[in-house]
């Protein structure tokens, strides 16, 4: 755990569940680890810190709290090493969305990236609607393309339309599945890859050229590659040959 020091008190950093488990268990102490630092820079180190990047929800409270310190859009998004439009993409999760809207976001329903792109514009337009959407779609699981098509069949239709689409949603959405384009054949599929390899393939060589020195991973990666290149290669010869001639035989007069 690690905590600061306030004048007479501590002020816990980060080890929350660990202070609940404690609790639970009956106990009154726990170790933890003391940094000489302010509150700011305590929690800005621990974003820093972490291993994987946290939550954009997660990021709109850190963000939310250094808003309560004084710092400005400028001042957060310099110490955090990001744009002003990312901070405020972020802190729209908190300033704009209802609070069961952000439910749904920590809860995983909604993606974080489908809240700030379409959410959040329309809570701002209508929030009362995005409210009645959220509540349209329940506990399904939405992807940030479905409340792509969402919000943009929202933007289109009239107040009657709007509507509609926010009590049921989960209608358009099957009606949208219902006329998904039919997927590629495997011609058109087989076309994506080879045009895919031979764009990997001169990427590939320009970087041998400018990589110097060839270890002995790079040339086990590269025998990978040329067994299996050998592979499509016989393929594609074979289907270009055609029947074996040796293998057919003449009808009996």
């Amino acid at each position: 755990m690690i905590v600061i020091r306030e004048a007479e008190r501590f002020v816990l950093i980060d080890g929350y569940l660990r202070v609940e488990a404690l609790r639970r268990l009956g106990r009154d102490t726990a170790a933890a680890t003391a940094w000489p630092v302010t509150e700011i820079d305590a929690l800005l180190h621990r974003r820093h810190l972490l291993s994987a990047g946290p939550a954009a929800i997660e990021d709109a409270w850190l963000l939310d709290r250094l808003r309560g310190h004084g710092l400005s859009m400028d001042d957060l998004a310099c110490r955090l090493c990001r744009s002003k439009s990312w901070v405020s993409r972020r802190l729209g999760l908190l300033d704009a969305l209802p609070v069961s809207v952000q439910a749904r976001v920590r809860a995983g329903t909604v993606p974080p990236q489908a809240a700030m792109k379409y959410l959040v514009p329309l809570a701002r337009a209508n929030k009362r609607q995005c409210e009645q959407l959220i509540v349209g779609l329940g506990d399904t699981h939405v992807s940030v393309r479905e409340l792509g098509a969402l919000y943009a069949a929202w933007k289109r239709a009239d107040r009657a339309g709007k509507q509609r689409l926010v009590t049921e949603p989960l209608l358009f959405l099957r009606a949208l599945a219902s006329t998904a384009p039919v997927p590629d054949d495997d011609a058109t599929s087989l076309h994506k890859d080879l045009t895919t390899l031979a764009a990997i393939a001169w990427r590939a060589g320009r970087r041998a050229r400018d990589g110097g020195r060839f270890t002995a991973e790079l040339t086990k990666a590269w025998r990978a590659a040329s067994d299996a290149f050998a592979t499509l290669a016989a393929t594609i010869e074979e289907m270009h040959a055609g029947p074996d001639p040796s293998t057919s035989h003449p009808d009996p007069a």
